[in-house]
């Protein structure tokens, strides 16, 4: 499993932070508005996506039963539903472009939408290869698709083509994404051209579940770019979303990866309760000790990181970037709850989660948007990423039989550490330069982690049996 998740995590932070490099670069030569009306394109076109279905491809992992028949029957109803949903996306664009109310979102969308399709596919034949344990290929696909993107994209945007520059260069990467995990699903599966219903029906209950589940999901993502649409317009969602991405990509992408598996592998020993929750618990552990002490260094040298990244021009998103940091290290880690739910075969109660957090969001929003505008939009994200959490460890503690408070105890360290790297970074900035306060900070906590992992290892026996007596 270990293996596993490096090989993959490998590949996908690989290709994360070739991308984040790219659009920085990127970020030079286009203005916050070209990122924004990039952003809402896609963002409509990701919710078509979960309209269309693509929830069939995580049951048919999550099916040990599901077999090439099934896989089949899901590739045809996804490409000739997700196929209906372009064309009433396409004659609907003049609707929606009145809704975000920009002429440069019509423009990226009318391209977009045809990519619907290859999106979908893509995403059904990359989960069946994991299922088959193919994390190696899954990741050298998306390295490959993302060279490919960074070349074009760079090429585009030095040639003067603006936001288009992103949205050929997004195109191009999934039409190839496609092509290549498709050869690899060619070797794993007999691929044949046949619809059986009684597949569908099988698969539906759970799909549909993990639909609407998904439908919220999108919604607590994206409600809060709808607001600051109204508050600040395609510019404004250009500086959050940057700023939100900018936090993102490092946490996202470590979770993702370890997460990604998981599943598989809590998929597989399900009805191991105990055993998937000590590897919960230890996951959750050594994620939040590397994502805690990073958020404090975020919101401590915020101003510094986006000279240093984007330049004088965004040093707008500075307050956006200190909130935003919050919301993405809690959103990552209810990444993994979430797939150790799903894992599980609950999809329904964790819905609520969902409701619960897009309530608070939309609350929270229209109470702080008229006087914080963005800021208080990015505040109000926060607030709901920390309910869907909490709820979501309520239905994890009840799933797994488990004390209620026991997950927060995998928290209690990280947090420790997290408040002497913040005493530190305040004291140490006090003595020097933003810049050399920041790169010692960063030589410290990154020699005492070196050391830390040498330790543990070392000692991984004698740690192996602590942890264990502090799971029962």
């Amino acid at each position: 499993m270990l293996k596993s998740i490096f090989s993959t995590g490998s590949f996908n932070l690989a290709s994360q932070l070739t991308i984040f490099c790219v659009e920085v670069l990127i970020a030079r030569f286009l203005v916050p508005a070209d990122f924004g009306a990039f952003v809402l394109a896609l963002m409509v076109v990701e919710f078509l996506g979960v309209l269309a279905f693509k929830s069939y491809a995580v049951s048919f992992v999550q099916n040990s039963d599901a077999i090439d028949r099934d896989l089949n029957s899901i590739t045809i109803f996804l490409l000739v539903l997700s196929i209906l949903l372009v064309v009433v996306a396409d004659l609907s664009s003049n609707l929606l472009a009145s809704y975000f109310g920009s002429e440069l979102f019509f423009s990226a969308f009318k391209v977009m939408i045809f990519v619907l399709p290859i999106m979908t596919i893509e995403y059904l034949f990359r989960l069946a290869l994991m299922k088959k344990q193919c994390f190696w290929q899954v990741g050298s696909a998306e390295l490959t698709s993302v060279l490919i993107y960074s070349i074009c994209a760079m090429i585009l945007a030095i040639n003067g083509f603006g936001y288009l520059s992103l949205v050929y260069s997004f195109c191009i990467r999934h039409i190839v994404k496609l092509l290549i995990v498709f050869f690899h699903v060619l070797r794993k599966y007999d691929l044949n051209i046949e619809l059986q219903l009684d597949v569908i029906k099988k698969h539906l209950r759970m799909s549909l579940a993990m639909t609407v589940q998904s439908i919220f999901l999108f919604s607590t993502s994206n409600t809060d770019r709808y607001f600051v649409t109204l508050a600040a317009g395609a510019s404004g969602v250009g500086l959050y979303s940057r700023a939100l991405k900018l936090v993102q990509v490092p946490l996202n992408q470590i979770v993702r990866s370890v997460s990604s598996v998981l599943f598989v592998e809590f998929s597989a020993m399900q009805n191991d309760q105990k055993r998937v929750f000590q590897i919960l618990y230890l996951t959750t552990t050594l994620l939040c000790i590397l994502f805690f002490p990073f958020t404090v260094i975020v919101i401590v040298y915020a101003e510094l990181i986006v000279s240093l990244v984007y330049g004088s021009n965004w040093l707008q998103m500075v307050p956006l970037l200190q909130v935003l940091s919050i919301a993405a290290t809690v959103s990552a880690l209810s990444i993994v709850v979430g797939d150790l739910l799903k894992s599980q075969g609950v999809v329904y109660r964790e819905i609520m989660s969902n409701a619960f957090s897009l309530l608070s969001l939309i609350t929270c929003s229209l109470l702080l948007f008229n006087d914080y505008e963005v800021e208080g939009i990015a505040v109000s994200y926060v607030i709901a990423q920390i309910i869907f959490l909490i709820s979501q460890v309520y239905v994890l503690s009840e799933v797994l039989n488990v004390g209620k408070l026991k997950y927060y105890r995998s928290l209690l360290i990280p947090t420790a550490i997290s408040l002497v790297v913040g005493a530190f970074c305040y004291i140490i900035v006090i003595f020097f330069p933003e810049l050399v306060s920041f790169l010692i900070t960063i030589f410290f906590i990154s020699l005492i982690y070196a050391f830390l992992l040498f330790y543990v290892f070392k000692n991984r026996l004698t740690y192996k049996a602590k942890f264990l007596r502090v799971l029962e």
